[in-house]
């Protein structure tokens, strides 16, 4: 029975000083790619891992691994290059793949739980040494079914929002739930009542006419930039049921002296 192994702090004796902790780039890469799991920087998983990915990048990973029968087999050179960053965040995200439900294994529990596993596993049962990351750089992973094209109505809107968003590896279901924000937004758009009796001047008639639906979806992602307080924007910011979406329209009605009908739909 395998052990399973827990991400721990790290606790003295294992070789690493509490002031020494220092994050990888491409493993803070790795805990953006969604359904992957989290990698905490203060355990002595991640600095096991930052070490391997270091020396992928210095071509000195090998030394001491015995790979050269699993390098063979999976059509990685051997003894391998020295990796760039781009390389490595290549394979990173090929194996974050895995862990899709899009994607073989079906059964995600046999994947390992932490990343130092998957770049250099010395108790493999199949191989004496394994390279998981090594091998997806070199072979994409196999798709179980392909789920049908997003059809997006919105183009252009939803790439400005995706490029406030401060996770932008979006899986299929999150985009598919941000394009249809953005198309609620649009709808409301569509039925947006003005109800104080003042004249609306030029600039609310070109802001929001009904016959320019995106200029309620651009003003909420002008919005968005414009609030400094905002540590994360996600893909609910955009729900049009959402706290900052009604701070956005009290916005713009304090802007441009309109009142705006609250946005009575959902999803």
């Amino acid at each position: 029975m395998s052990r399973k192994l827990k991400n721990k702090p790290v606790q003295k004796g294992f070789g690493f000083d509490d002031a020494k902790f220092k994050r990888s780039e491409l493993i803070e890469y790795w805990n953006t790619l969604p359904n992957v799991k989290f990698q905490n920087y203060k355990t002595k998983y991640y600095q096991k891992a930052a070490r391997y990915l270091k020396q992928l990048m210095l071509g000195t990973f090998h030394e001491g691994k015995y790979l050269e029968d699993y390098f063979t087999k999976n059509r990685i050179p051997y003894p391998p290059p020295k990796f760039t960053k781009a390389q490595l965040k290549k394979a990173l995200y090929n194996l974050s793949l895995l862990y899709s439900e899009d994607y073989w294994p079906e059964d995600k529990s046999k994947l390992g739980g932490t990343l130092e596993s998957m770049i250099f596993n010395p108790f493999s049962k199949r191989y004496n040494n394994s390279s998981m990351l090594l091998k997806y750089l070199y072979n994409r992973p196999r798709r179980r079914y392909q789920k049908p094209k997003i059809e997006d109505p919105h183009p252009a809107i939803t790439k400005e929002a995706m490029s406030l968003l401060s996770n932008k590896n979006l899986s299929y279901e999150d985009k598919k739930k941000l394009i249809g924000y953005i198309d609620d937004i649009y709808e409301f758009n569509e039925k947006i009542g003005f109800t104080n009796n003042r004249t609306l001047n030029e600039d609310v008639r070109h802001y929001f006419p009904k016959e320019v639906p995106q200029r309620l979806a651009r003003f909420h992602i002008r919005f968005l930039e414009s609030q400094d307080w905002i540590d994360r924007i996600t893909i609910n910011s955009f729900n049009p049921r959402s706290k900052l979406f009604n701070l956005s329209l009290k916005e713009a009605e304090d802007t441009y002296m309109i009142k705006l009908n609250k946005y009575e739909g959902g999803r």
